[in-house]
């Protein structure tokens, strides 16, 4: 009866054992799952990282060019205003000389020079004589 006790005795010594064997075996998986785990993640976020700045780069590469483009055109719209305005000028200059052409008008000697100046503004010689 004492070899059935001692060898009970040693069969739940030997379960014990096995159990923290395997309870152990597990916890040090566990925890190089965990490891692996938090090494992937950071892998991950680096990623991430180099990801983000890669676009934010390219966002201000291209915004950079479409605030270059919006300048130039900025500075096109300025120069064709600036360019209407002289040939209405121009055109209400010749229409008043052509006015006072018609209505015989003797005009004085700085309408002269202004017509020269318009001759040499426009690059057209009138076909009208000058007065």
């Amino acid at each position: 009866m004492y070899s059935h006790i001692n060898g009970a005795t040693k069969a739940l010594e030997d379960v014990r054992a096995r159990q923290q064997n395997t309870q152990e075996s597990t916890n040090r998986k566990m925890e190089q799952l965990r490891q692996e785990y938090k090494e992937m993640k950071a892998l991950i976020d680096a990623a991430e990282a180099s990801s983000t700045q890669k676009i934010k780069e390219e966002e201000e590469r291209v915004s950079s060019k479409f605030d270059t483009i919006y300048q130039v055109l900025l500075k096109k719209k300025s120069e064709m205003n600036n360019l209407k305005a002289e040939i209405e000028l121009s055109l209400t200059k010749g229409d008043e000389f052509e006015f006072l052409e018609v209505s015989d008008l003797s005009l004085p000697s700085s309408v002269h020079c202004s017509w020269d100046l318009i001759e040499l503004e426009t690059g057209e010689v009138s076909g009208h004589a000058r007065p």
